[in-house]
């Protein structure tokens, strides 16, 4: 991982289970571990299906990407949906692209066609050479 995460070349993406736990707000039930962060949304990804003082849950499934990834994908949502016939919660994840704006097309004025110069100008215009993309 650490490798992949160096050489920087292509965009990458991974997701599993690390089965680790990173800081104490990672935890909840048993033992405590050291350090804690906040976490926003729904914490856990891991049970481990017993209850009360027996229970633990874990954010154990996580997915790392690089800075590549986040160029073609600004917005990355990872979204954990319900845990059904498993010990851990499936992620979803929904890659967002930034939308260009897109220049309005042109519009005509019936107006203009009204004006005496208007066949002339156009018709300049058009003869004249034109270097570049037809849609500017």
């Amino acid at each position: 991982m650490y490798d992949l995460a160096n050489t920087g070349m292509i965009p990458w993406m991974v997701g599993d289970d690390f089965n680790f736990v990173s800081n104490e707000e990672e935890k909840l039930g048993r033992r405590p571990i050291t350090n804690s962060e906040g976490f926003e949304g729904r914490k856990y990804t891991w049970w481990n299906g017993r209850t009360y003082e027996k229970c633990i849950f874990k954010i154990l499934d996580r997915v790392l990407c690089n800075d590549k990834l986040h160029n073609i994908f600004p917005v990355v949502e990872i979204e954990h949906l319900i845990r059904s016939g498993s010990d851990h919660t499936p992620l979803s994840i929904i890659f967002k692209a930034t939308t260009k704006k897109v220049s309005k097309p042109f519009r005509s004025l019936n107006f203009w066609i009204e004006k005496e110069s208007f066949i002339g100008v156009v018709r300049d215009h058009w003869k004249e050479y034109f270097e570049g993309d037809i849609s500017f």
